[in-house]
This record gives C-alpha cells, structure tokens and sequence, in this order.
C-alpha cells in the first residue's frame, strides 16, 4: 500500500473530529490537542487549523522553521492567497477536519509525494474556514 492510500485507510479508521497525520520521525507539542480543542469550541466549523513547526535532525539541530505571519480566523477561501503557489507547511503542523477531508475525496493516490496533501490542503483552503494558530 502507498503512503497515500495508507493515509486515507488512517483517515477513514480515525475516530475524531480533527486528524494530524504523523510519521515516525514527527514530534508534536503536547499541547497540540488542548490548543485544537480550544479553538474548535471557540469557532466550530474549522477545515484547518495550522500551526508552525521546525524540522530537528537526529541530533537535535533545527534545519527549517516554518513561522506564520498569519493569525487568527480565516473565512472560506480568504487564507488561500498565502498557499496559491504551494504548501510550504508540513502536515504534521495541520489539523484537518475529517469530515472535510472525505467530502473531497482524500489524498489523491495518483500523485506523488508533496503533490498530493499539497493539493488536499489547498482545497481545505478554498472551500473551509481555517484557523491559523501562530504562536
């Protein structure tokens, strides 16, 4: 099985209302899930909810840092001028709405790697509210 098709299996299995999807070389602040919990009982209908995040290697040096110069709410479609040209995020720094994530169909198996959560992400953008947490 592919990664994406591995991903959409994961997806679809998942019993909550927000997935992150995590490799094995992925860490997540602890607080990950109380910050998700906040601001979906603040705002309700969110497709995303994106956080920055630093690349570490083995050794605990800091390789990239990905920091937003967005915060805040975003109305449907409004925050895809800050992803028009790709996905610089990981999505292990992005919470998705399953129920949103099905209603379009998933990852796209039939495309390579980046292309495909890239393309899934950039339609949460279009067509979902999106909640950039940037702290």
């Amino acid at each position: 099985m592919d990664i994406f098709a591995n991903w959409n299996e994961g997806v679809r299995a998942a019993k909550g209302k927000y997935i992150v999807l995590l490799t094995d070389d992925d860490l997540v602040n602890m607080d990950m899930v109380k910050i998700i919990r906040e601001i979906d009982i603040q705002y309700r209908e969110v497709s995303m909810i994106i956080f920055n995040h630093k690349c570490i290697d083995e050794n605990g040096i800091v390789k990239s840092t990905y920091k937003m110069i967005q915060n805040g709410f975003f109305k449907k479609g409004d925050s895809f001028k800050f992803f028009a040209n790709g996905v610089d995020n990981r999505p292990c720094a992005i919470a998705m709405n399953k129920e949103d994530m099905i209603s379009l169909n998933l990852y796209n198996e039939n495309l390579t790697l980046t292309a495909s959560d890239s393309e899934l992400i950039q339609k949460l953008l279009i067509v979902g509210n999106v909640y950039f947490n940037n702290q």
